[in-house]
């Protein structure tokens, strides 16, 4: 009897400490505490996070993770307490702008607005202990401490001894920057490999957030040999949202990578002494001055096709005869190295050029199609101009195209003109031609259809309920970056309405597939999303009197129906709203204003 009832009281005891530990972890039992102090708003966490109020247009906006539940206000630290129809504020309804009124102490009441907002995403907060995010460099790390919360309010990563740095391209230097960060160790973040470096892209450049998600995602699902993984995150610095964020895996040799051969282990391990003096710039490659190679220098190597400009990024790179190429990976090669591989590539270059009859025997074509289907039917507006990868593994002499990165310029989101029926072999100038002279090849263009037909469930399926899915599933933390940047979101922006942003990625994507197997001879059952009904006006702002022009929902502006205008003086049509061209292959899903761009 004894037994039993110690068993059935230990049961209890251990059925108490999980409802306890559960209710903790998703912040259910405890009022958020706000404090004002000094003209600032604060809003503290059970777990002691304070979030800051975000003042924009008279309302300020707290900016919440999504691991907190609960509803109730606590402001028994607060001196200067805040009133909700004479009451004193207790709890706030999420997603509502509430009018308040705060007690000046005098007697008197201020009126204020405040706004409650929720993400759902998991969320990394970065102490930057003391600077700012301006004050974050592009090459050079800031100590930081990073914390990584599960939207069920469990720890997935805690570190004091981090770091944090700015990256990109032309994305840096926007105002919602990318950035690198560095962990102290190893961790799978939010169920991704294990790595130290990570990337956060911002995204600036898409007005949807979906496009590197959605074709990474697709990538994988071709079943190449890595595709990098990604999970978007909400970002905050210091208790300040900064935004909807995609925390990316950063493409590198390892283990649960690309397992290709680690010459960086192997440099390292020989050259322990070597530094940033040991760098040296040469006149076709910058590299590292070592006193030892390891015996194997073959492989592995993840090489970048980049222009000019941004080899001058990155502390590894060689330049071929018409090619200039950054290292990603080692990053730490030595001069021997470099003369290695820059010779192999210049070989490969020369294969291709001469037509050679061995040239299938130098590449591996499985990869070669796959990439190329990437950027062809997700129409990268910057294919093979920068960030155009391929490896080379150890002992194997072939080259591999690929991991695919870097589509924020994908479905039609460009500044410039894009008509989704172009293929993008005949659009950039400065692309890289090895995928052009591959496709004038009839058996590697059978074949590179062929690989089309088995993966084209994968195409398709971002139209066939996927990017609802995605939309769905961020769409409270996008709303909060939508707050959080405003008008800065704009610039690339064809539409008002965010909505219509997704509709028109919908619309360019049913085109260019319908057109793609019409060239390629396969069937499809895609079409084009219909129109609302709704009918529009779009207005043509010339040096005369405006013009109007009626256009039903997702239809296009016959080129016909544009005004005329003095093309010495002007170069064509843009939306008003943005900086993006306007032309006849762009539909009309809400009223628009299109001006005249100067010469």
């Amino acid at each position: 009897m004894r037994f039993w009832i110690v068993l059935i009281s230990f049961l209890f005891l251990l059925l108490g400490c999980a409802c306890s530990l559960f209710s903790n972890r998703l912040n259910l039992n405890k009022s958020l505490d706000l404090i004002i102090a000094d003209g600032n708003a604060e809003l503290y966490l059970e777990d002691g996070t304070a979030i800051h109020g975000f003042e924009k247009e008279g309302v300020t906006h707290f900016f919440l993770p999504a691991y907190v539940r609960q509803t109730g206000i606590d402001q028994s630290l607060s001196s200067v307490k805040v009133y909700q129809n004479g009451a004193l504020l207790k709890e706030f309804p999420p997603e509502e702008e509430i009018d308040v009124s705060i007690d000046t102490g005098d007697g008197s009441f201020v009126p204020w607005k405040l706004a409650f907002h929720r993400g759902n995403m998991p969320a990394v907060f970065v102490d930057l202990g003391g600077i700012t995010p301006e004050d974050i460099e592009h090459g050079l790390y800031s100590p930081a401490g990073i914390r990584v919360m599960k939207t069920d309010g469990s720890v997935d990563y805690a570190g004091k001894k981090e770091k944090i740095k700015g990256r990109g391209n032309d994305t840096w230097g926007r105002p919602k920057s990318p950035y690198t960060i560095k962990l102290s160790q190893s961790a799978g973040l939010c169920g991704m490999n294990t790595s130290k470096k990570w990337i956060l892209l911002a995204n600036f450049n898409d007005p949807t957030s979906l496009l590197n998600k959605m074709v990474l995602d697709a990538q994988e699902k071709l079943e190449v040999e890595y595709s990098p993984h990604a999970e978007w995150v909400d970002l905050y610095f210091d208790g300040n949202y900064h935004g909807l964020y995609l925390l990316c895996e950063k493409m590198e040799i390892s283990e649960s990578k690309l397992n290709i051969g680690d010459l960086k282990k192997q440099n390292e391990a020989l050259n322990p002494q070597a530094g940033e003096d040991d760098l040296l710039r040469l006149e076709d490659m910058k590299g590292f001055r070592t006193e030892k190679d390891p015996a194997d220098i073959s492989g592995g190597y993840i090489m970048e096709k980049t222009s000019d400009l941004y080899y001058e990024y990155h502390s590894c790179g060689f330049i071929t005869n018409r090619w200039y190429f950054n290292l990603r990976d080692p990053n730490n090669a030595s001069i021997g190295e470099l003369k290695y591989v820059r010779d192999y590539m210049e070989e490969v270059d020369l294969a291709f050029l001469n037509k050679d009859p061995d040239l299938f025997s130098r590449i591996d074509t499985e990869s070669f199609a796959k990439r190329f289907l990437l950027e062809e039917v997700f129409d990268n507006g910057e294919f093979a101009a920068n960030g155009y990868y391929f490896y080379k593994k150890a002992g194997n002499e072939k080259l591999f195209a690929g991991p695919g990165w870097d589509y924020d310029r994908s479905c039609g989101n460009l500044l410039d003109k894009r008509d989704p029926a172009l293929s993008v072999l005949e659009r950039n100038e400065t692309a890289l031609d090895w995928d052009r002279i591959l496709y004038e090849d009839k058996d590697y263009r059978n074949y590179l259809i062929s690989v089309f037909r088995k993966y084209q469930d994968v195409f398709e399926a971002p139209l066939k309920g996927g990017i609802d899915r995605y939309v769905e599933q961020y769409r409270a933390s996008f709303n909060m970056d939508l707050i959080r940047w405003g008008d800065w979101t704009r610039w690339e922006c064809r539409y008002h309405d965010p909505v219509n942003n997704v509709r028109y990625i919908r619309q360019f994507l049913a085109k260019r597939i319908i057109a793609l197997c019409g060239r390629w001879g396969v069937e499809t059952d895609i079409r084009p999303e219909p129109g609302n009904g709704t009918i529009h006006t779009v207005t043509f702002v010339t040096e005369g009197a405006p013009v109007e022009i009626q256009v039903m929902d997702g239809e296009t502006v016959p080129p016909e129906q544009f005004p005329e205008y003095d093309t010495e003086k002007y170069t064509g049509w843009f939306i008003e709203l943005s900086e993006c061209d306007f032309d006849q292959y762009i539909p009309v899903l809400e009223d628009m204003t299109i001006q005249l761009k100067e010469d």
